[in-house]
């Protein structure tokens, strides 16, 4: 189905873990590739945040780079955050969750390392009770509109049977089309 919240398909594959869709294959027989927008909605912030006149060139290179979450796995002060995925985690509770939430370490480590950005994402959530919600929706919708009317439209100019699924920020796709992206 299609959420209007963020515009994003939801499929049975959507769901699957990762780790078992490496077992998948398309219709003819390949086994299927992922393809992933990495640190996309982060990314996204950034670019909203460029146009709304905060620009953070800092931040948005680590995004661009691919080192966001490495950054803040290496450099912040928090014994709840020891792999990148702890990171992730943590960069998506400083982006989406409450302003009424307590502070954490994510938090000021934003503030400190990128505050520019900062008081971008603090104004965005002051905006509304429901702030963080609307940054979740922006950011969901950008991936969205990237990866379904953008990469999967891409794929299927160059061949209109290929096959293509969609996981949020990443498509699956047979080998042949993997070059296409």
């Amino acid at each position: 189905f299609h959420d209007e919240f963020a515009r994003r398909v939801h499929s049975p594959i959507t769901n699957l873990p990762k780790v078992a869709r490496q077992y998948l294959c398309g219709p003819s027989g390949s086994p299927l590739v992922e393809l992933d927008v990495g640190c996309s909605q982060p990314l996204f912030v950034a670019a909203v945040a460029k146009k709304a006149g905060f620009h953070c060139p800092e931040y948005q290179a680590e995004c661009e780079a691919g080192t966001l979450y490495n950054t803040i796995l290496a450099e912040i002060e928090d014994d709840k955050i020891k792999t990148r995925d702890d990171a992730k985690t943590a960069m998506f509770q400083y982006l989406y969750r409450s302003r009424s939430c307590d502070p954490l370490p994510i938090d000021q480590f934003m503030e400190q390392k990128y505050p520019t950005f900062h008081e971008f994402v603090k104004m965005e959530k002051s905006g509304s009770p429901d702030g963080n919600v609307r940054l979740a929706q922006k950011m969901q919708r950008l991936e969205s509109d990237l990866v379904i009317q953008g990469l999967c439209d891409r794929v299927r100019k160059f061949d209109s049977t290929a096959f293509v699924v969609t996981i949020h920020d990443s498509l699956l796709v047979e080998p042949v089309h993997a070059v296409l992206i």
